[in-house]
C-alpha cells in the first residue's frame, strides 16, 4: 500500500531490515505472560472489534486472540511489510484483517474499535496531534486507548537513540504530555505510569 507521509518509507524500510531479528531478542514466554497479564487488567472483553497498531511479528496479536471468541475482530497494522509477513506465518485466523500501512492513512473507521493498542509504537507515530485525533474518531463512544510499553522511557529512548537514523530522534515523551493531549481532544485518563517498570496510559472516549 501507498505511504501517506514522505518520511514513512524510510522508517518502514528499516524495520524491514530488522524484522527477521525481532522475535530473536525477546523472550517470548515471558512477553506471553506480560501480555495476558496487561490485557486482563485492560478488561478486555472476548466480542470487541480491536485495532493493534504497530502489530509487528504480531506477538501482541496473539495474545489478544487468546482473549477474544469468534465473534471477537483485530485489525492489525503495521508499516513493515515484512513484519506482517512474519506475522501472517505465526497466525492464521479468519478474526484478523491485517494492513500493511501507516495509521494515519487509516481515515474510514469512524466508530468501529471498542478498543486501540499502540503497544511499543507511539515514538515512532510523528503527528502524535493527528494520531489522536485520528484514533478518537475511530473509537466507539466508551472506547478504550492503551499506549503501552513493557520498559521504561529512558530504556526506549536510549535504545532509539543508539539505532538506524531512521529512528534515532524518535523518543517517547513523558506520559503526563500525552495524557493532556489526550484530555484535549475528550479523552477521560483512567491509569497512567511512567516508571522504570514500564509505560502506560489508559483513556476512555467520551
Amino acid at each position: 500500500m501507498k505511504m501517506c507521509d514522505s518520511s514513512k518509507p524510510t522508517i518502514a524500510t528499516y524495520f524491514n531490515s530488522i524484522a527477521s531479528k525481532w522475535d530473536s531478542w525477546e523472550d517470548l514466554e515471558s512477553l506471553k505472560f506480560q501480555f495476558d497479564k496487561g490485557l486482563k487488567r485492560f478488561g478486555l472483553r472476548h466480542d470487541e472489534h480491536v485495532l493493534d497498531v504497530g502489530c509487528g511479528t504480531g506477538n501482541l496479536t496473539a495474545a489478544i486472540l487468546r482473549q477474544l471468541s469468534e465473534a471477537g475482530r483485530i485489525i492489525a497494522v503495521d508499516i513493515s511489510s515484512r513484519m506482517i509477513e512474519i506475522a501472517q506465518t505465526k497466525i492464521k485466523d479468519s478474526r484478523i484483517q491485517w494492513i500493511c500501512d501507516s495509521v494515519e492513512c487509516m481515515t474510514t473507521y469512524e466508530n468501529v474499535f471498542d478498543r486501540v493498542i499502540c503497544y511499543s509504537v507511539w515514538p515512532h507515530l510523528i503527528n502524535s496531534g493527528i494520531v489522536v485525533r485520528l484514533i478518537q474518531s475511530m473509537l466507539k463512544p466508551g472506547g478504550e486507548l492503551h499506549i503501552w510499553h513493557l520498559k521504561s522511557r529512558e530504556a526506549i529512548n536510549k535504545t532509539h537513540a543508539g539505532a538506524s537514523e531512521a529512528i534515532s530522534n524518535h523518543l517517547l515523551v513523558p506520559a503526563s504530555q500525552i495524557a493532556a493531549l489526550l484530555e484535549q481532544s475528550g479523552f477521560i485518563i483512567e491509569e497512567t505510569q511512567d516508571d522504570d517498570s514500564g509505560y502506560l496510559i489508559s483513556a476512555k472516549k467520551v
